[in-house]
């Protein structure tokens, strides 16, 4: 058997090894000769581990032993959700999204998601603590004008009735597909990214059913 000592700061940690309680810092105990997993935890701290190699008649002190403050929780939920999140310069991920961080310190989250207006907070989160991001992104905008033929066509955006096609449209600037029905005559579709602070104009004429069929807008 060796003598083996150990210590932490702070003090009082639970110590395993090999995963069996062996008592708290600081710790004297004895081993046979042989390969361990020595482990430290306390509330609140990272747990600490270690290969401790014991050999026959060689007394063992592991000093004060510098248990590192646990991480904190954060969870980001955004409406919508799909923001891509960079934390201090580093993408990790979209919302809805749990993450880790450093504890006592600010961390600056950045959110984007196409169509909507970027924004950024600051975060803190003490040791072990869990905290919820909760944002509303901001919908950036834009004008589509419309002039279609017949004026009684139905209007169909992403997969949902609008009712009659309007004079105009005012859509999230992402991508759309908008569809154009009506009875006798061939649908048309087409996809268009409206900008913001810009309007699109877009002008067509549907085909009666016999005829050509329309493939590409006018503009």
């Amino acid at each position: 058997l060796s003598d083996i000592i150990v210590g932490s700061v702070p003090s009082g940690a639970n110590v395993l090894i090999d995963g069996k309680s062996s008592g708290k810092t600081p710790l004297h105990t004895q081993l046979f000769p042989g390969s361990y997993l020595l482990e430290i935890s306390a509330d609140r701290f990272k747990t600490w581990k270690h290969r401790l190699i014991v050999k026959p008649n060689e007394p063992q002190e592991i000093k004060e032993v510098q248990l590192q403050p646990a991480d904190g929780k954060l969870t980001i939920n955004t409406k919508p959700d799909g923001a891509n999140i960079i934390i201090d310069g580093t993408f990790v991920g979209q919302t809805p999204l749990t993450l880790d961080l450093s504890p006592d310190k600010h961390h600056i989250v950045q959110i984007s998601k196409a169509g909507y207006v970027e924004t950024s907070r600051n975060v803190k989160v003490a040791s072990a603590e869990s905290k919820e991001l909760r944002v509303n992104l901001k919908p950036r905008h834009g004008i589509v004008r419309l002039s279609v033929e017949p004026p009684d066509t139905e209007l169909i955006i992403d997969g949902k009735s609008r009712g009659v096609v309007p004079k105009a449209l005012n859509l999230i600037a992402v991508e759309h597909q908008l569809e154009f029905n009506k009875k006798d005559f061939h649908p048309y579709r087409i996809r268009i990214t409206p900008q913001p602070g810009f309007s699109k104009q877009l002008t067509d004429a549907l085909k009666k059913k016999g005829g050509i069929k329309k493939t590409e807008p006018l503009v």
